[in-house]
């Protein structure tokens, strides 16, 4: 065990003391699972807030490993290996996966326990629709379960809360290529963005907000044909005192943006559109103090109203709203407990940390649960018991962790009452 030192996630809030245990194989991971004694899980920390927060956090450095039965279309891999790792490695057998989220950097592991989506949620459901099985420590032992078992409901998008993942097998499919055939357009309202969404055939869809009048609107799908390039990454070494994301920095940032985006069709790396944040490295630093991020799902008839509603509240709250986004979700029988998309439409947006925001957001998420709103615990850092309301299955997924007498906690589990401390 590590000595004791400050620890955060993707969004660098909330900060913690915490103590750190490596798990390098499966023999470390079934002796953590006999522990007596709290803990947390954590893959490459990039869920948002303190899902994988605790005072003890086991980190996954085990061996990465991949092996591909092409007869089944099915690729095996730990849960330490990274979506790029998988990526590249499928790309050399000409093919692809079907689900994938906004960032390749996320594990396998991460991307089961908080059952990932992609700009493709309406076509093709969650990442964990693509588990064939995977492999599970548990205070039982070493455990392989099947979509039909209900250990396998309660890890896919249970946040970690389980047991450990040692390896997953995934149904893969056929690559026509590695790039995008893309269309963009301006849009002036939340409604035409629904319509764009609803009426398109295009699998893949996403729209960045620059205000309540003003929306860049993507489409795409899979081209044919193999780009060699690699993707160009920097890295920001510094927040340089928050100059970055200061909100009349960013209000700059968001108009010139928006002012040269380029309507149109267009062929792009699959990189580029799928991945867009991923070129920078540590993007998360422009914010010195850290970010909160609201991500909620909402039914079609209300989206436009929280929309709304949101970004007037973060607004009257002396907030910028930036890197919002609106995605559309299908009608798909969820395939985890607390697997987070819903029918209808989705709505992220960030907002720079400082001391009490926290506590200044829970009248928004008090209308947003009136109004139906599903909050994403991937992304969660100010939920209180009560927003978790519009999880359907939170009560058996409560009993069943309390029957498997799992000894793994986070604080975002204890402050929203999944686990007791």
């Amino acid at each position: 065990m590590e000595k004791r030192s400050e620890q955060y996630g993707w969004g660098r809030f909330p900060r913690v003391s915490a103590e750190q245990i490596r798990v390098e194989n499966a023999s470390d991971a079934e002796t953590l699972m006999q522990s007596e004694e709290h803990f947390c899980l954590m893959g490459k920390g990039r869920s948002y807030g303190d899902q994988a927060l605790y005072d003890t956090i086991a980190i996954n450095e085990t061996k990465t490993v991949m092996t591909l039965d092409t007869e089944q279309s099915e690729l095996t891999c730990s849960s330490s290996c990274t979506l790029r790792m998988v990526n590249a490695f499928l790309q050399a057998h000409k093919l692809r996966l079907n689900v994938s989220p906004g960032t390749e950097e996320i594990t396998v592991g991460g991307a089961v326990a908080n059952d990932v989506h992609g700009k493709n949620h309406f076509d093709a459901g969650t990442f964990g629709e693509t588990v064939v099985q995977m492999e599970v420590y548990t205070v039982n032992g070493r455990e392989i379960v099947k979509p039909d078992d209900s250990l396998f409901r309660a890890t896919v998008g249970g946040g970690g809360l389980t047991g450990w993942i040692g390896s997953v097998t995934i149904r893969v499919i056929p690559a026509i290529g590695n790039q995008f055939d893309v269309s963009r357009k301006k849009l002036n309202s939340v409604d035409a963005v629904m319509q764009e969404m609803i009426n398109t055939a295009m699998p893949y869809k996403a729209c960045w907000m620059k205000d309540l009048h003003s929306f860049l609107y993507t489409e795409g799908d899979w081209s044919r044909g193999w780009d060699d390039s690699k993707a160009k990454r920097g890295k920001l070494r510094h927040h340089y005192f928050g100059w970055g994301s200061n909100p009349t920095v960013l209000n700059v940032f968001d108009r010139r943006t928006y002012r040269k985006a380029k309507e149109g069709r267009s062929v792009e790396p699959a990189h580029t559109f799928l991945y867009p944040l991923d070129r920078w490295e540590d993007w998360n630093r422009l914010y010195p103090k850290g970010f909160i991020q609201i991500q909620f799902a909402v039914r079609t008839e209300v989206f436009e109203e929280c929309v709304h509603l949101t970004w007037n509240a973060i607004q009257e709250a002396g907030c910028h709203p930036f890197l919002a986004t609106i995605k559309h979700f299908g009608k798909r029988e969820p395939i985890g407990m607390l697997s987070f998309p819903r029918e209808g439409f989705c709505f992220t947006v960030d907002i720079r940390y400082k001391s009490g925001r926290e506590e200044a957001l829970q009248p928004l998420h008090d209308k947003l649960v009136e109004k139906g709103a599903r909050f994403y615990l991937a992304k969660d850092s100010v939920m209180k018991p009560h927003h978790m309301v519009h999880y359907p299955e939170l009560n058996t997924f409560k009993t069943y962790l309390k029957e498997s007498k799992s000894t793994i906690r986070s604080h975002q589990s204890n402050r929203l009452r999944i686990t007791e401390p």
